[in-house]
């Protein structure tokens, strides 16, 4: 407790301690912009009190666990709006750390491994406009691919510090920070788009049993039945076949069908 008093104390002496980090600070809210002296070694607790009055929120963190800092390359690095949120979210990923947001006006530095736990969930509608930097979770609901499967492919993804995909009915709940987040939920409505499937029918030739005609037809689509990307049934009543399948995959069930004559 003594010890995040301090941090908290350290906030509000910001603009003490942005002179002392190489940050130099003009302007206010959205308008501030900053410029960071070159070659410098970027101190994370010094940074966070900067962060903390140009923003003009309460940031709380343990600076035993912020690091040693990075070095800044380039000369007078000039950084504006979005940028500055941004250039805070990598320099505290140096450290696996994130920014979590805790209340009106008030952030949390949390480990990035604690990610999944503390990142606000929203729907893929509400993540149009989250910011590139911020760390959300968002439910991407699957109207055609199972979650399993598509979790398979995104999982290596998503960062490995904090990122995570899991799978849920009908979904995939994936969280990472929002830039990379993006990719990977145009990754999963491809994959949900590909496998999306059509019904249509086939009416056996004259002569052939529909129980036996089902049968032969199904006998080439094993995998696909049990990835579940397929099924057959005979229409009540008719000799003819009703498959459910990918679009591309039909003009196979056909040929299948006349080689049945």
């Amino acid at each position: 407790m003594k010890a995040l008093t301090c941090c908290l104390l350290l906030a509000l002496c910001a603009p003490l301690a942005a002179q002392a980090s190489n940050i130099t600070v003009t302007g206010e809210g959205t308008a501030a912009s900053w410029t960071i002296a070159d070659s410098a070694r970027m101190d994370a607790q010094s940074m966070l009190e900067a962060y903390s009055t140009t923003r003009g929120i309460k940031v709380i963190y343990d600076a035993r666990r912020l690091g040693s800092g990075v070095l800044v390359t380039g000369k007078n690095i000039s950084l504006t709006g979005d940028e500055i949120d941004h250039y805070v979210s990598n320099v505290l990923a140096e450290a696996r750390m994130t920014l979590m947001p805790r209340g009106a006006g008030q952030y949390v530095v949390l480990p990035a491994a604690e990610a999944a736990s503390s990142a606000p969930t929203m729907s893929e509608q509400e993540f149009a406009t989250a910011k590139d930097w911020t760390w959300v979770t968002v439910t991407v609901v699957l109207e055609n691919a199972e979650a399993n499967v598509v979790r398979s492919v995104v999982q290596n993804m998503v960062s490995r510090q904090g990122g995570q995909a899991s799978p849920a009915r009908s979904a995939l709940i994936v969280t990472d920070r929002a830039d990379r987040l993006r990719q990977v939920i145009k990754t999963i409505r491809e994959i949900d788009e590909a496998a999306k499937t059509e019904v249509r029918g086939y009416d056996l030739p004259n002569g052939v049993e529909p129980a036996v005609g089902l049968k032969a037809i199904q006998a080439l689509f094993t995998n696909e039945m049990q990835n579940r990307e397929a099924s057959f049934s005979i229409q009540e009543g008719t000799s003819r076949i009703l498959v459910r399948m990918r679009p591309n995959r039909h003009a196979e069930v056909l040929q299948a069908v006349n080689a049945l004559k």
